[in-house]
């Protein structure tokens, strides 16, 4: 059994469009986590601010209406430096996507992607 099988985690996921939103929370929900959506790194902050904590986030890069993960990551960190960032954005080529680590982020997830790279990716961030 992989760790995110075995461990039902809480993960916040950002995304600004609504369909990739509610697409990867299903995916999530399917491998038995526990979902908090976000369209903006705004509302991500709320939810720290108000004592919400989360094992992961996941955040697109970019958004059109208001703060992405790159404007939050180092906010998000310093609220919780517990919590496990990862970025996730279509601009594959992007630095940070590229160089996550140096951005704050423990891994980096290219859109598109499968459910079986999430879980994978999950999986490693809490071997």
């Amino acid at each position: 059994m992989s760790s995110s099988e075995a461990v039902k985690l809480r993960i916040v996921v950002l995304d600004d469009e609504p369909l990739v939103l509610a697409g990867v929370s299903m995916l999530l929900e399917s491998l038995g986590h526990q979902v908090f959506q976000a369209a903006n790194g705004e509302e991500v902050l709320e939810a720290l601010v108000d004592g919400q904590r989360f094992n992961v986030g996941i955040l697109d890069l970019n958004v059109r209406s208001g703060r992405g993960g790159q404007e939050i990551v180092s906010e998000v960190a310093e609220i919780d430096p517990d919590m496990k960032l990862i970025v996730t954005s279509g601009y594959r080529s992007d630095d940070i996507m590229v160089n996550c680590r140096q951005f704050g982020f423990q891994d980096a997830l290219p859109k598109p992607f499968s459910r079986n790279q999430l879980s994978e990716l999950i999986d490693r961030l809490f071997q």
